[in-house]
C-alpha cells in the first residue's frame, strides 16, 4: 500500500484519546445544533480550538448518513398570491426543497396552504423558519408536522 493513501479502521471510543473524544462531541453539538458556533461548543467541551481543527476533518461517525426530514405546513393565510408567494420564498431556503404545494378553495378572505418540503435544517432553525412565517402579515394560522426520511 502507498503511504499517501488514506486507511480506515473502526476503533472503540473508549480507548481514544481525550483529543479525539471531545472534537467528536464539538461535532455533534454543531452538528445537532445544541451549539451555534466552534467557539462555543469548544469552550463547552473545555478544549482548545487548534486541537479541534487539528482532528475535525480526520474523524467522523462510521455510518454517518445526513438526516433528512420531511416538514408539513398547515397554514390559513390571506387570499393573496403575494402572500403565497413570500412564504414559498421564505421555506426554499439553502437546505430546503419543496415537495408539494397545495392551495385550497378560498373560504372568505382566507385560503388554506399546505406546503411539504424536506430539510436537513437543525431542529432549532426549522422552529425560526416557522416562527417567521407565523410572524407574515396576513398569516391567520401555522401549524406544522414533521417526519423521518
Amino acid at each position: 500500500m502507498k503511504t499517501d493513501e488514506k486507511q480506515f479502521y473502526l476503533i472503540d471510543f473508549q480507548i481514544l484519546p481525550e483529543a479525539i473524544k471531545k472534537t467528536i462531541r464539538v461535532k455533534e453539538m454543531l452538528k445537532d445544533g445544541s451549539r451555534n458556533t466552534v467557539n462555543e461548543a469548544v469552550k463547552a467541551m473545555k478544549m482548545s480550538r487548534s486541537a479541534y481543527y487539528k482532528y475535525k476533518d480526520h474523524v467522523a461517525p462510521a455510518f454517518d448518513k445526513p438526516k433528512e426530514r420531511a416538514i408539513i405546513f398547515f397554514i390559513i393565510v390571506q387570499n393573496d398570491y403575494s402572500i403565497i408567494n413570500k412564504i414559498i420564498k421564505k421555506i426554499s431556503g439553502v437546505n430546503n426543497i419543496i415537495l408539494t404545494i397545495n392551495r385550497g378553495c378560498p373560504v372568505g378572505k382566507y385560503v388554506p396552504l399546505t406546503v411539504a418540503f424536506k430539510t436537513k435544517d437543525t431542529v432549532k432553525v426549522v422552529a425560526e423558519l416557522t416562527e417567521a412565517i407565523r410572524k407574515m402579515k396576513g398569516i391567520k394560522s401555522l401549524e406544522s408536522k414533521e417526519e423521518g426520511i
